[in-house]
């Protein structure tokens, strides 16, 4: 799966099966509508199980299929900070890439990093930090060209 965020691609989607399984005919409204029920079941089921971690990533996997990009980095946080080691390149996988849709770049390089420690072999958490790299490397080089004078200004100065 990939994303499409401006000009950046990011690729593999969150590391979770579906938790909603709408078939191909099924509209947006009408899947995020169900994410919503989910949402608020899920939501429930944390209050009466503080400590299942399989619910906390379940929401913030909802939170994520909602747009709800701040919402699901809060949650994937407190997993993060209480999942065995074997599933913390997982989580920061997904923190990533919430991290990213909120436009935190520097979050999500740092937790892309993470992953990469915990599972050197993982294949969308390198490319998504490169582009990320690449795409940081060009607004800085944007932001340099913006600070000079145009070529065309200092050469015609020059003849004056």
């Amino acid at each position: 799966m990939i994303h499409k965020l401006g000009s950046l691609l990011i690729a593999g989607g969150l590391m979770l099966p579906s938790l909603v399984h709408a078939d191909e005919n099924t509209s947006a409204a009408s899947r995020d509508e169900e994410h919503k029920r989910a949402l608020e079941e899920l939501q429930e089921q944390h209050a009466q199980r503080p400590d299942d971690l399989n619910v906390l990533e379940r929401i913030g996997v909802t939170h994520y299929r909602l747009g709800q990009h701040e919402a699901a980095l809060r949650a994937f946080e407190r997993l993060v900070e209480k999942a065995p080691e074997s599933e913390r390149a997982r989580i920061h996988y997904n923190l990533a890439n919430a991290a990213f849709r909120s436009g935190q770049l520097d979050r999500a390089m740092e937790h892309y990093r993470e992953t990469l420690k915990a599972e050197p072999k993982a294949q969308d958490a390198a490319h998504n930090l490169k582009l990320i790299e690449r795409l940081l490397a060009e607004h800085q080089k944007q932001q340099e060209q913006q600070r000079q004078p145009p070529q065309a200004e200092q050469g015609s100065q020059n003849n004056d």
